[in-house]
């Protein structure tokens, strides 16, 4: 695991620092959006579906060096197995704890389901996998699969490199789409917010083109509503699984080895002792002297050598995400609705229910 995880997180490093690659493939998925909302300009419309067809371009593009078109029905079916296989996580969390459950007939079909749709997935990446690797299309469309390969040498463990994909596929598409679509949600909660965040973006970037990473020292005040969104609405409540390896006590709790147990980043960004009225979405507690604060105290993609190897890439689309659509739209709560109330749907992702903008 820990080859392949340095390996991994090199390479989305080398995507994203020192190189534009990884900024003008999320950008030019955002121009796609952008003209997509364009055509709802002063109307009422669900912006879930579109969100996530933008979360599973980038991911496409930066993997497999290409992106779908939106009409393609493999671009459908793979967001429905990434939508699906989330949901069965919900259950899958207790069959890792309750193990007698999987020979129970509902338990056993879900189990074979899961499974179906895990082979499903796989054999798409297997598909892309081999156009990857031909030396034309390399060349033209750097990706992450042929840096892999480049980087390792002749792939000896070809089944762990398509599950690293399959992960990396599911893990980058859902969690992103949640988070681009609370943004969306807090943005139309709080105008005023909104309206100093543009106020900022019309100061610092030029109405006609898009904000870049490179404006990002420039936008104080944008950045610190950015890392609010992020405390206030993390994609995941809980870090992935982990299994204590030795006894140990926490907070005068035993813990014995082998316990399973999970992080709890919600507690961590909502802790009173920390942060002075979390329920309240306040970008202002991330500034002092007109520097960014707190910023470490975020924990949004867990922490240790088992975090999140996508956070790079999640930063950079939020960031990317938010400005763009702050600079070129006011987003608003439907019809007279002064607040937009959603509920919220747990299947290891925190998502909000359907909603309207």
């Amino acid at each position: 695991f820990k080859s392949y995880h340095r390996l991994a997180t090199n390479i989305m490093r080398e995507f994203g620092y020192g190189s534009r690659i990884m900024e003008s493939r999320i950008q030019l998925e955002l121009e796609k959006l952008i003209e997509n909302f364009k055509k709802f300009e002063g109307k009422e419309f669900n912006p879930s579906d579109l969100t996530t067809i933008c979360s599973m371009n980038i991911m496409c593009s930066i993997l497999f060096g290409e992106r779908y078109d939106e009409s393609d029905p493999d671009l459908s079916e793979l967001i429905a197995l990434v939508h699906n296989t989330f949901r069965n996580f919900r259950i899958a969390f207790f069959l890792q704890v309750l193990k007698f459950l999987i020979h129970v007939p509902y338990f056993k079909s879900f189990v074979q389901n899961s499974m179906q749709m895990r082979t499903r997935i796989l054999e798409i990446v297997e598909e892309k996998a081999k156009t990857c690797t031909d030396p034309l299309y390399r060349q033209e469309k750097p990706n992450f699969i042929d840096r892999y390969i480049e980087m390792e040498g002749p792939v000896n463990d070809r089944p762990q490199l398509l599950h690293l994909i399959h992960d990396l596929l599911l893990a980058g598409t859902e969690t992103t789409a949640s988070m681009l679509q609370w943004a969306l949600i807090i943005m139309a909660n709080n105008i005023s917010i909104q309206e100093k965040m543009r106020d900022e973006l019309r100061r610092v970037v030029p109405h006609d083109r898009l904000p870049s990473l490179n404006d990002k020292p420039n936008l104080i005040y944008f950045e610190a509503s950015v890392l609010e969104l992020i405390r206030f609405k993390s994609a995941a409540p809980t870090s992935v699984p982990h299994t204590t390896i030795s006894d140990c006590e926490i907070s005068g709790y035993f813990i014995p080895a082998d316990t399973f147990v999970l992080g709890n980043i919600y507690c961590a960004h909502f802790n009173p002792k920390i942060w002075e009225e979390p329920d309240v979405f306040r970008p202002e507690r991330f500034i002092k002297d007109g520097q960014i604060i707190n910023k470490d105290l975020l924990v949004p993609f867990s922490i240790g050598k088992r975090s999140c190897f996508g956070e790079i890439l999640a930063r950079q689309e939020m960031f990317l995400f938010v400005s763009s659509l702050v600079q070129k739209f006011k987003i608003l709560p439907p019809g007279d609705e002064r607040e937009l109330i959603v509920d919220e749907i747990y299947d290891v992702t925190l998502k909000p229910a359907s909603f309207n903008i």
